[in-house]
């Protein structure tokens, strides 16, 4: 296994030094494998994966703002992870898991209003997506916690009866 890792590292390495249409994609490879290999380096690879997008476009910077948007959560580092879902372009077909990752961040970066505004953004905008009643409670969740019982109730109802009607 340790020689397979080392050469894994140097194709990479090698294939980022050559240059080309596969050098951002080797970059990225590397620093996910720089994640695999030691958990610690989440930090590393964050920063590495923001270089790799600042040298890549289109859908590949923004699969790789997410990649690192998604480490930055996982390393408790909320307030990269928004940053770098601001950066994904919200018509990409990551738009979806992008605004999860970033509902997700702001709550644990306890921006509850930004947080809330989120999840029911992302209920809204991908209803048949299974995590859409997941946030929609969250959102509830999140009223409820800022005091806000008349709102939360009326949101906790919406999603009783809509459940009810999908049942049914």
């Amino acid at each position: 296994r340790a020689f397979s890792l080392a050469l894994l590292f140097a194709v990479f390495a090698a294939a980022a030094q050559a240059g080309g249409p596969f050098a951002p994609y080797a970059r990225y490879m590397d620093a996910l494998a720089m994640v695999r290999t030691d958990t610690t380096q989440l930090a590393a690879a964050v920063e590495a994966l923001r270089q790799v997008a600042g040298s890549a476009s289109g859908v590949v910077a923004d699969q790789v703002r997410l990649t690192a948007a998604q480490l930055a959560y996982a390393a408790g580092r909320y307030d990269d992870a928004i940053a770098l879902t601001g950066e994904i372009n919200a018509g990409s077909g990551l738009a979806a898991e992008e605004l999860l990752v970033r509902a997700w961040s702001q709550f644990r970066a306890n921006q509850l209003d930004p947080a809330r505004e989120s999840f029911t953004q992302f209920a809204t905008r991908y209803p048949r997506l299974p995590e859409r009643d997941e946030a929609r409670v969250l959102a509830a969740q999140i009223a409820l916690q800022q005091g806000r019982s008349a709102e939360a109730e009326q949101m906790f109802e919406a999603i009783s009866d809509s459940l009810g009607v999908e049942v049914t």
